[in-house]
Order: C-alpha cells, then sequence, then structure tokens
C-alpha cells in the first residue's frame, strides 16, 4: 500500500493539475450569457466535485492495478516458502477445480435456458 500510495502522489498532482486548467480553460472560454442562469459558486462546486470524483477514481484504478498484482506474488512466495508441496498442489488443483466447476455451471445453464 505504501508502495502504490508513494507512486500514485506524483500522478495525482499531475492529473489534478491538468484537469483544473482545462476546466478553467473551457469555463474562460464559455459565452458570458452561459454563466447568466446559475450562480457562479454552483459551477464552481461542480468543478471541484467532479474534478476530485474523476482524480480519486484513477487514482484507485492505479493503486489497484499497483497492489493487486504484488499481494498476488507476496502470496504464492509466502506460500512456496511455507510448503512448496502444498503450493504446488494447490497451484494445479485450483484451475482444475475452476475448469469443472465452469463446465457444470454452463451446462446447467444450458439446461435451465432450454425449459425456459
Amino acid at each position: 500500500m505504501y508502495l502504490s500510495s508513494l507512486l500514485s502522489v506524483p500522478v495525482r498532482s499531475s492529473i489534478t493539475i491538468h484537469l483544473k486548467n482545462d476546466m478553467y480553460a473551457k469555463v474562460l472560454s464559455l459565452p458570458v450569457g452561459y454563466f447568466s442562469d446559475q450562480r457562479k459558486g454552483d459551477i464552481m462546486s461542480r468543478m471541484t466535485n467532479d474534478a476530485a470524483l474523476v482524480e480519486s477514481s484513477i487514482i484507485n484504478t492505479m493503486e489497484g492495478m499497483i497492489k493487486d498484482p504484488v499481494s498476488v506474488i507476496s502470496y504464492l512466495v509466502a506460500m512456496v516458502a511455507i510448503s512448496p508441496s502444498l503450493a504446488m498442489f494447490l497451484l494445479i488443483l485450483l484451475p482444475a477445480t475452476a475448469f469443472i466447476i465452469g463446465r457444470i455451471s454452463r451446462t446447467l445453464k444450458n439446461k435451465a435456458m432450454q425449459h425456459h
């Protein structure tokens, strides 16, 4: 988690700066009549909230892309360190079990679709 946070801070700053600069440029390019219908505070509030939402979405995706593979690799290394034979057994058994369960579920789904 620390590594993903460490890597995401510069990206978060860059995204925020570019997004806010683009929104500012867009607001400056709008005609004056656009601002007569709404209060300026409402527009600023929407812009800030939208920028925060986009920023958090991108950062959460990036953290997941960094954190999840590292977690899987560390769990596999720990499993092999604790018991190599059990880890190999699980690495062989899990895909076989997933294939069997997938096959059964497809068969049941096809039978259910035929009865409807």
